[in-house]
């Protein structure tokens, strides 16, 4: 019997750190409700304070901050700033975080957009390395590490920076993104100028991997909570409306003054939840801390429009840099020259 015992101690510390459980404790509320989801979550909305323990981690990155994941395959979360990423189980009452990935670097990543589509588990933008970024990463189940997506462009962003309204179009397989910290580094081909990014609305379409303008918004101060069925929900002067933005078709839409009340009443005063989704048409939201959650139906008509548009596709205009102005006019320098060096020779 002790053999055998002995023989299982030494399996486990030769066990691939991927298999082992990195928390025990009692499975929340609002993670059991997540659990019970059936279908995908594609962005969940988290306050970032750590909730995940794991005793392997680096003390570098126990204060990370971290996100959550909701799929067909399960509920995850992720360590910013890192690759790391935990899958949850629950154990009879018991939570158990399980680290499903192997890599092994750090820093490259912070302040990115992390959400679930098109069945993947996927990380946007970010900084590290003393540089932002607008790489689209996934996980990649077989190798159990993150790789990139091709893109037309490197539409770099900061998320925790500046909030960014996001929407997705699950039955086209777009991505629709507004008012974000765009910024013309490391873009391909250079010819977009900083005041041509300032507060736009892009469209990428997921299958052929295009990034498309839609145009300039003129929106400030809003936080973005999470897209809805009818668009990006979002909180609007410091907590004063809520509104809907429908990047697609271009339209905002406010908050009916009871619908807000009811909002406001139901999430408290911070007015901003701790972790909160969208499934449907309802919305639910909780708190670690006190282990509780709740949910509210919304409908179209808690939301009404004057007509208004998001953004201004005449003002998104396309403009030279002035790096690409004098590539332009030496280009044609350089052409002139030649046709006036042929003419002279001929003459001669």
């Amino acid at each position: 019997m002790k053999i055998c015992l002995r023989i299982c101690y030494v399996l486990i510390l030769l066990m691939p750190t991927h298999f082992l459980l990195a928390q025990s404790s009692p499975t929340p509320a609002l993670f059991k409700k997540l659990l019970e989801e059936k279908k995908t979550i594609t962005y969940i909305y988290n306050y970032p304070d750590p909730f995940l323990l794991d005793p392997s981690m680096p003390d570098v990155i126990k204060n990370n901050s971290q996100r959550l994941y909701k799929n067909n395959f399960g509920l995850f979360a992720s360590i910013d700033g890192t690759g790391r990423l935990y899958k949850m189980n629950d154990d009879a009452g018991q939570l158990k975080w399980q680290r499903v990935d192997e890599s092994e670097y750090i820093g490259y990543n912070f302040g990115d957009l992390k959400f679930s589509f098109a069945n993947k588990i996927l990380s946007y933008g970010g900084y590290g390395f003393w540089k932002s970024n607008g790489l689209m990463r996934y996980f990649k189940w077989d190798e159990k590490g993150w790789d990139l997506i091709s893109l037309n462009r490197e539409l770099i962003s900061q998320f925790e920076k500046k909030l960014t309204a996001v929407q997705f179009d699950t039955t086209k397989n777009m991505i629709a993104l507004c008012n974000p910290n765009f910024s013309s580094e490391g873009f391909l081909q250079g010819r977009y100028s900083m005041d041509s990014l300032k507060n736009t609305c892009w469209i990428l379409d997921f299958e052929k991997g295009e990034w498309k303008l839609l145009g300039q918004t003129k929106l400030r101060d809003m936080a973005f909570i999470g897209p809805s069925p009818w668009g990006a929900f979002c909180i609007a002067d410091k907590g004063g409306s809520g509104l809907l933005m429908d990047i697609f078709n271009n339209r905002i839409y406010l908050m009916k003054a009871s619908a807000y009340i009811k909002y406001l009443r139901r999430i408290g005063k911070e007015v901003m939840p701790k972790i909160s989704y969208f499934s449907d048409s309802t919305f639910y939201f909780g708190d670690l801390k006190t282990n509780t959650w709740d949910s509210i139906h919304f409908s179209r008509n808690d939301f009404e429009t004057d007509g208004a548009t998001l953004y201004t596709q005449s003002n998104a205009t396309i403009k030279w840099s002035f790096q690409w102005t004098l590539y332009l006019l030496s280009g044609c320098l350089v052409i002139a020259l030649s046709i006036i060096l042929v003419l002279f020779r001929k003459l001669n």
